[in-house]
Formats: C-alpha cells, structure tokens, sequence
C-alpha cells in the first residue's frame, strides 16, 4: 500500500491528458484538468445531478475528435516524452493514430501491459507502439496486470532521465 499524501503528489506530478474527458474532481487533487467547482462523485455513490454533470464532461471519440487542441497536446507531450507508460491500453487503431507523434524528438522508454493477449497481437502492438513514437529506446512490453507493472517497474518511472 501507498500513503495517500504519497499518491496524491506522484499524481499531481504527472502530465495527465484526458481525451474522452474526465468524472470530475477527485478530492486532494490539485493538479489536474477538471474544474475545481465540478463536483466530487464518490466511488459508489449515486447523486443524480452530480452524475448528469460528470456524464457532461466525458466525451464519445468523434466529440473528442473535433477538439485539435486536445490532439495537438497530446502529441506534443508524445514528442517530447522520455518515458510512455500504457496501462490497460487495447492499441485500438484510432486511439494509435491520436498518439501517433508528428515527429520524433527523442525516442522514449515504453512501458506496456499486455496481460491476456496472444504472442501474434503482442507483436503487432510493439510495432505500432514503435511506429507512433518513431522509434524507442527501450520497450518492456509484458503480460502483467496494470497493478503488477506498477509495482515492477513504477519506481524506475520517478526517476530522472
């Protein structure tokens, strides 16, 4: 287990970017996209105007589609990212193509769960994760849970490049 003071501040130091939007404010939170006057929906819990205001919030892929300026940070940080981190990512075609970088700055350290999926589609996902950044430096692409990979291999994300 984690402290909560811990996780709320590897949290708020991370560059999170929310394409299809977000449920709304988490509590301790500082750092992050969503408005500081959106409502909190507790895990659970079941308000029905808070739910319609979080429900507003997320975004369907055409919805996000229409919103460059979302695209256009998404693939600057990919451009300039020296470690990529996909935890329980399906390398969907058109969320590879959202992620794809113009151009490669530097090539990254990846990181990817790839836990219940065969050796075939194992091998496609590394060549399109290659692809989309333009190459990389290193890739451990492993048949872990989301949970497992964090506590494999998170300690060596916080540290300096």
């Amino acid at each position: 287990s984690i402290n909560i003071d811990l996780a709320t501040n590897i949290v708020d130091s991370l560059d999170i970017i929310y394409p299809y939007g977000n449920l709304g404010r988490l509590p301790g939170f500082t750092n992050k996209p969503w408005d500081s006057n959106s409502s909190e929906l507790g895990f659970g819990a079941y308000d029905r105007d808070t739910a319609i205001a979080a429900g507003q919030r997320l975004r369907t892929f055409t919805e996000r589609i229409g919103e460059q300026q979302i695209v256009e940070r998404i693939r600057e940080t990919m451009l300039w990212a020296d470690r990529v981190v996909y935890l329980g990512f399906a390398f969907e075609r058109r969320n590879m193509e959202l992620l794809q970088a113009d151009k490669t700055s530097s090539r990254p350290a990846v990181w990817a769960t790839a836990y219940g999926i065969d050796s075939a589609l194992t091998q496609m996902n590394t060549s399109r994760i290659a692809s989309s950044l333009g190459g990389v430096l290193s890739m451990d692409y492993v048949h872990f849970t989301c949970e497992n990979l964090v506590k494999k291999y998170g300690p060596l994300w916080s540290q300096d490049a």
